[in-house]
């Protein structure tokens, strides 16, 4: 009972280490708990105890869920989704416990000396490998759900957020989970020495110096790399962009025509008055007052954009019949030219499951009524890049942000700015806007680019590519040379994700092939050894 409240407790722990509470430097020993615990359990404990661990952390991570009562979600509907989500992210942790308690294992099985040495030292990076891969696979399975990354957590330390330029964001989660499993490592030593009086167990603590070493290595790479960005930036290219949080209530807010009138005529009179000189104007997602094709509405957004002399990039949904005449609906932004044509429009690629369509609701259409919103939503076809005096921009919309590999094709199809347009009312007032935020910063650098965000009720700002962050209304961004010429950029999860990944999941494959077949050798063994019929008397 004391180890499934330690573990709950831990999980619950690694909740303040994340936005709004921002305590960072709480997940460098968040999981040193459950290591420790993980230490003296078996393959099937471990599993349970490594779940514990992952509810904790999960329930309140996301409980921002629940604001959606406010938002016409039924209360048992939200329930159920909240511990649902929480259930399926922490199998991966639960997987996680499984293995690492064989891992312990086998370091303990080794003989003393240089031996154990080598097992205490290479433990912990294989621990944060393994955790790395259960972290890919959660962000990309089924969909995937790429929320709150344990590298995520580190948002406000820079330099060390300078890694995911390397392995994208799994490769801060190895640093933490690295110095996490040092530290494990460390104090069962100083309990067998205290404990259990074991000689020479307190000597070296190689695994705790390496760890070290490359956190400093980390840190001293990553001030260079950001002082290298932040020079390439003083001399470049520059796109002048006003971004406007209209503050509108969420869609099932709003009841009244009059108080919808208000709210866009603030709109519009914002937007006329800090448009001055600007490049480029962008409202959030879902920021248009009427849907798609709208000549009407199309019209009045072309004079607006002509009249304040800058496009404008705002969404809303999309209504159109495909090839076999059906209606389709989709989740969009249009670019509102000054030439007064719209000159590019992008549709929203990675839908959220369960909100913008419902599984299988293709086939069964009856499923699309039961939508959230009403309707099923059909995704884009790819990245669209727009341009903007000269400049190459690219859109990305809610949620979008959180996945690497959207961004990173952006980059590679030619976008030298991210935009991420952002409908956040539907959890006003939680955690979830700041949370938000933190994981679109880590899709700037990953790729080296400037990323602005424009989010209805949330966090509208600047992200640097070296993921400085600084909330605006006009602001100049200047074009960075090396855009897309990360590492990550170039090759993508291939690096780091997909290889931890495969790690993540071949522990699992030897540990069973290990039970099933070795333990089948060993009674075939056993049996020719009692069978004496052969034996000469």
């Amino acid at each position: 009972m004391l180890k499934s409240l330690g573990c709950l407790a831990a999980g619950a722990s690694l909740a303040v280490a994340f936005p709004e509470n921002a305590e960072p430097h709480v997940a460098w020993f968040a999981f040193v708990p459950l290591l420790i615990i993980l230490r003296f359990s078996t393959p099937g404990q471990g599993f349970l105890y490594g779940f514990l661990h992952g509810i904790g952390f999960w329930l309140l991570s996301i409980s921002w869920l629940m604001e959606l009562r406010n938002n016409g979600g039924p209360v048992m509907l939200v329930l159920i989704g909240l511990t649902g989500l929480s259930i399926w992210c922490s199998l991966f942790s639960a997987v996680f416990g499984y293995s690492v308690s064989l891992l312990w294992q086998g370091g303990d099985s080794a003989t003393a000396g240089w031996k154990r040495y080598f097992f205490e030292t290479w433990r912990p990076p294989v621990i944060a490998l393994i955790w790395c891969g259960g972290e890919y696979l959660r962000s990309t399975l089924f969909t995937g759900f790429a929320w709150n990354a344990v590298g995520v957590s580190q948002v406000s330390y820079l330099p060390i957020v300078q890694l995911a330029s390397l392995g994208g964001v799994y490769a801060v989660s190895f640093l933490v989970l690295l110095v996490n499993g040092a530290l494990a490592g460390v104090c069962v030593r100083l309990w067998r020495n205290t404990m259990l009086r074991e000689p020479n167990s307190t000597r070296r603590h190689f695994d705790l110096m390496t760890a070290l070493l490359v956190l400093f290595v980390a840190i001293y790479w990553g001030r260079k790399r950001i002082s290298e960005l932040q020079a390439s930036g003083q001399s470049s290219e520059r796109l002048s962009v006003v971004a406007i949080d209209p503050d509108l209530p969420c869609i099932f807010s709003i009841n009244e025509s009059e108080n919808i009138k208000i709210a866009y005529s603030n709109l519009y009179e914002k937007t006329d008055a800090l448009s001055l000189n600007a490049d480029l104007v962008v409202w959030p997602e879902t920021s248009l007052p009427s849907c798609m094709p709208d000549k009407v509405l199309e019209k009045n957004m072309l004079r607006f954009a002509s009249q304040i002399g800058a496009p404008i990039l705002a969404g809303t949904t999309e209504f159109s019949l495909n090839n076999k005449n059906e209606e389709e609906c989709r989740n969009s932004t249009f670019l509102f030219g000054t030439n007064g044509v719209i000159e590019s429009v992008y549709s929203k690629q990675h839908l959220v499951p369960f909100g913008e369509f419902l599984p299988f609701d293709k086939k069964m259409k009856f499923l699309q009524k039961l939508a959230p919103t009403g309707v099923s939503c059909t995704p884009g076809e790819g990245a669209v890049v727009m341009e903007v005096n000269g400049i190459k921009v690219s859109p990305l919309i809610c949620f979008e942000d959180t996945v690497a590999s959207l961004s990173r094709a952006a980059v590679k199809a030619g976008a030298q700015i991210l935009i991420a347009q952002s409908n956040d009312s539907w959890f006003y007032g939680s955690s979830e806007a700041v949370q938000h935020h933190a994981q679109a910063i880590f899709r700037a650098v990953e790729n080296a680019v400037p990323l602005v965000r424009c989010s209805n009720r949330g966090i509208t700002a600047f992200v640097s590519p070296y993921g400085g962050s600084q909330e605006f209304l006009l602001h100049t961004i200047p074009v960075y040379s090396g855009a897309g010429s990360t590492l990550y950029s170039r090759f993508g999860d291939w690096i780091f994700g997909i290889p931890c990944a495969v790690i993540f999941i071949g522990v699992c494959i030897f540990r069973f092939w290990n039970k099933i077949f070795c333990k089948s050798d060993s009674k075939s063994y056993s049996k020719k050894e009692g069978d004496t019929s052969s034996v000469p008397s």
